[in-house]
Formats: structure tokens, sequence, C-alpha cells
């Protein structure tokens, strides 16, 4: 009985530390933005599996799923974020989930929709975290109507080395742009899951909500007429890429 009751305890504890999850984005040590590339048609029917199968499975394997987005400007691109406690429990929570049942049972289905699942960035907060506010809003999503900007920088170098560390950019996006921003850089940790891979090199990601297309665009005039921003635009020689999201589907799995 003895042994019974302890096989039964250390099975218990185990379910419990692969089910553990940051209890928000703005608390997570590591996080990944993902964006697949679909067959046209196939965004209805992955949203549908992630509505009915993968955020509640996913949760369950001690991740924190975030909200799906549709691309305005490419509307067969399928973007969301998901977040872990750090590095470690990635590993176990995708372990946990690629290698469970419920994945097996629905990811024919789910990869005969994509064309390139690759573009993934493995990021943390910047340095010191900023926008906690709005990381937060990732999960329960934005209110109706809203675009979500994300913009990718990628081979920023400069940025790594300075604004990253002084915190100074994100005082200038949330300045300029007039909303709260959350800001993100590459997490330089070796992917320990190589099965699902991530893309190399150093990028600063920043997002935040505004309430319609209009508002979003007078914020970018504002933001490129700025003279720091401008300054470090003419000596950037990466690539700048600004997504227009609109949520669809929020990270809180159906009861």
């Amino acid at each position: 009985m003895e042994q019974t009751d302890e096989r039964n305890l250390t099975s218990a504890t185990t379910a419990m530390e692969r089910g553990r999850k940051p209890v928000s984005f703005a608390a997570a040590g590591v996080v990944e933005l993902r964006r697949y590339l679909l067959h046209p048609g196939g965004f209805p029917v992955l949203r549908r599996l992630f509505e009915n199968h993968f955020i509640a499975g996913q949760q369950d394997a001690g991740m924190l799923v975030g909200t799906v987005y549709e691309d305005l400007d490419q509307p067969d691109r399928f973007v969301w974020w998901r977040a872990f406690a750090d590095m470690a429990d990635r590993r176990r929570a995708l372990e946990t989930f690629y290698d469970g049942p419920l994945w097996a049972a629905h990811r024919d289905e789910a990869n005969a929709t994509m064309i390139d699942s690759d573009d993934v960035l493995l990021l943390r907060h910047t340095d010191p975290p900023h926008g906690d506010m709005f990381a937060d809003r990732l999960v329960s999503g934005p209110p109706p109507g809203t675009t979500t900007a994300t913009m990718i920088v990628r081979g920023a170098v400069d940025l790594d080395e300075g604004m990253w560390v002084t915190g100074k950019l994100p005082d200038i996006l949330e300045a300029v742009l007039q909303v709260p921003v959350s800001t993100w850089r590459t997490e330089p940790a070796a992917n320990t899951f190589p099965r699902l891979p991530v893309r190399p090199g150093l990028a600063f990601v920043w997002t935040a909500d505004f309430s319609d297309p209009a508002e979003l665009a007078a914020a970018l005039n504002r933001l490129r007429a700025h003279p720091d921003w401008r300054r470090w635009g003419d000596g950037h020689t990466g690539d700048v890429e600004l997504m227009r999201l609109r949520g669809v589907t929020t990270g809180q799995a159906r009861p």
C-alpha cells in the first residue's frame, strides 16, 4: 500500500509540474511569436482546431496561449503567441503536448492547412520589462474592432547593445504612439525542442492596440517623424516588418 501511495504521489506531482504555466504573458520567462503561412481556405479550419482542441490542450500541457490573429494584409497568414515559465518548462510542455494523444488525433488536419510553419521567434521581455498591461491582453484579446500593430525588427545588433539595455526605445515608442506598448527581444538560449524550429538572429518586437487603422496610421506617421527613430532607422541595416492584425480567437479555452 505504501508503494502504491508513493507512486500515486509521484504521478500527481509530475502532472502538476507539467501543468504549471505562467499566470500571464507579463510574468512569462519566454514567449513565442508564431506565424504560419496557410493554404487558401486554411484559416477557418485551423482556427476551429484551436478553439475546439489546441488552446485547452496546450494549456493543460503547461503553456499559456495568446490571441489568434488574422493579418489584414495577408489573409492566409495565421499569427499567434504562446508563453512559458522558462526554457525548461517550455521543453517539458512541448514534449507533453506534441507527444500526446490530442495532437496525434488532429495533427494531420492541422498540418494540411499549412504551407510554412517555421516562421517563429523565440523571445523574452526587453531589459527592463516593458508593457505589462498590454502583455496581459494577449490572452483576453483586444476589444472588438481593434487593430493590433506588431513590428518585427531583425538584425538589431545596435538595439541589443544600446537601446534595449537602457530601455530608451520602449519609452520612445509609448510616448510617440500614445498607447500602451509591449516590447520583446530575442531569447538567446538554444532551442531545446528542435522539432519546432525557430528563426536565428537578433530581433526586437513591439506590439500595441489601436482603436482603428486610421489611429494606427497617424501613430506610425508620428513615429517616422521622431528624430530618435529616424536616426536609428538611418543606421539600421536589418529588416523591419509591420503587421496589421485583428484578433479573432482569444487564448481563453472554452469551458
